[in-house]
């Protein structure tokens, strides 16, 4: 699997009882092969909600022209899924992949998406991302 490029941002938020931040969104464009497809990652709340597709859903999900569940496959923390890895190792490299780029810092994730796009998933080294306040 080739990450062919990759689109990140943050969705513009709004007003539910009170300001709602944004959810930051990251897709890939991924080549396995003949198959083109593309997966993505939006953190909701501090959960990931992984999806993929024959298309491209980055500009709906972005400006929000989908509902959450027109999409997505499922959500959960992001220590639940370090426990539960998917059972594929190229698939697990490719959400630990969108992890790291959701959560890191706009600089790193900027540096590395730079530095990982047209690359081999399976060879890109990949850092576990470690929250501030869970580091001891």
């Amino acid at each position: 699997m080739v990450i062919a490029k990759v689109n990140v941002g943050i969705t513009d938020g709004g007003f539910s009882c009170g300001p709602v931040s944004g959810h930051v969104v990251a897709e890939a464009k991924v080549i396995d092969g003949e198959k083109v497809f593309y997966a993505g990652l939006e953190e909701v709340e501090g959960m990931m909600n992984y999806y993929d597709s024959d298309e491209s859903l980055y500009e709906d999900i972005i400006s929000e022209s989908f509902e959450d569940g027109d999409y997505l496959d499922w959500g959960c923390e992001y220590e639940e899924y370090y426990e539960n890895p998917d059972e594929d190792p190229e698939k697990d490299a490719l959400i630990r992949y969108l992890i790291y780029v959701v959560r890191t810092d706009w600089d790193t994730c900027n540096a590395f998406v730079q530095e990982t796009e047209g690359k081999d998933l399976m060879e890109i080294e990949i850092p576990k991302y470690i929250d501030e306040d869970e580091e001891t």
